[in-house]
C-alpha cells in the first residue's frame, strides 16, 4: 500500500487460492474505488511485499511470496497523470 497525493495504491495480495497483480487505487477524498489502468506489464503477482514511494511518482515494490514462494524481486513502476492515474513497469 502507497500514498500518493490524494490515492492510496493498493498491489496485489491473494484471493485464498493464488497470489494477485491487481492494483486498486483508492481515492480518500471522493471515497471512491477504481482498477489503475496500466501501460505495458504489471509487476509479478505477490503478497506480503513492501512498496514504498520512491521520488515523487514511482513506486518499488520488493519481496514477498509468489507462486514459486519466497521471492527477492525489485519491481518499479512510474505513476503519470493528473487527472487520472497510469501506471507503467519500468524495470
Amino acid at each position: 500500500m502507497t500514498l500518493y497525493k490524494k490515492y492510496i495504491i493498493i498491489f496485489a495480495g491473494d484471493d485464498g487460492s493464488e497470489e494477485l497483480a491487481d492494483i486498486v487505487i483508492y481515492e480518500y477524498d471522493k471515497n471512491t474505488w477504481q482498477r489503475a489502468l496500466t501501460i505495458g506489464e504489471v509487476p509479478e503477482a505477490r503478497q506480503g511485499h513492501s512498496a514504498c514511494l520512491y521520488k515523487e511518482n514511482k513506486i518499488v515494490f520488493y519481496g514477498g511470496i509468489n507462486k514459486d514462494g519466497v521471492s527477492g524481486q525489485t519491481e518499479m513502476m512510474e505513476i503519470q497523470g493528473e487527472d487520472g492515474i497510469f501506471l507503467e513497469k519500468i524495470n
